[in-house]
């Protein structure tokens, strides 16, 4: 069971849980949880089990449940475009194109060992092997996943997709809850 609380001000205002087990087992795990401490627009998740109860972390390394369903919302709109140049692009599609573009850029700032093999690519392609180079750089955006940035990360990634579509005049659907949590 995995239950996630966003903590606003030291308000709990939303719970999402996914069960494995029964209801009552999770809103009472649920009920227990403490906001003793809780810092301001944090997400706090906790992983409820049976066997040893509530295990509350801060899980800040990886990106939110919010921030991934706006992602995916987000993937549809741009998919579901009516402008010429973009429509008929699958979901797919623009997941890979929005990693080449935005993803890549903010890994290999972060990650001096992501950033060594992009240049280690620049290199590849300088020496005159463009379609290794194209091959290569094709397997590291395909290789690159969203479920290893950090929440700031995605949120960053989130506002650069925004703005492309903004620039490009496609509509995104944008619910003021959820993205509120999911853009920091």
């Amino acid at each position: 069971m995995f239950a996630e609380a966003i903590a606003v001000k030291g308000f709990m205002i939303k719970v999402s849980v996914k069960l494995k087990c029964g209801k009552l087992e999770a809103a009472d795990a649920i009920s227990g949880l403490s906001l003793t401490g809780v810092e301001p627009d944090v997400i706090y998740t906790a992983r409820l089990t049976k066997q040893s109860g509530l295990n509350s972390d801060i899980d800040a390394d990886q990106r939110s449940v919010a921030q991934n369903r706006l992602y995916y919302m987000w993937l549809t709109d741009m998919q579901n475009t009516d402008i010429n140049e973009y429509a008929g692009n699958e979901s797919e599609w623009w997941a890979f194109e929005m990693k080449r573009l935005f993803l890549c850029k903010i890994y290999e700032r972060d990650s001096q060992s992501y950033a060594e093999s992009i240049e280690a690519v620049r290199h590849i392609y300088s020496q005159g092997m463009i379609v290794e180079s194209e091959n290569l750089h094709q397997f590291i955006v395909n290789e690159t996943s969203t479920k290893k940035a950090t929440v700031k990360q995605f949120s960053e990634y989130l506002n650069y997709i925004e703005r492309y579509c903004h620039e490009r005049g496609m509509t995104l659907r944008t619910d003021s809850w959820l993205y509120g949590v999911a853009i920091i």
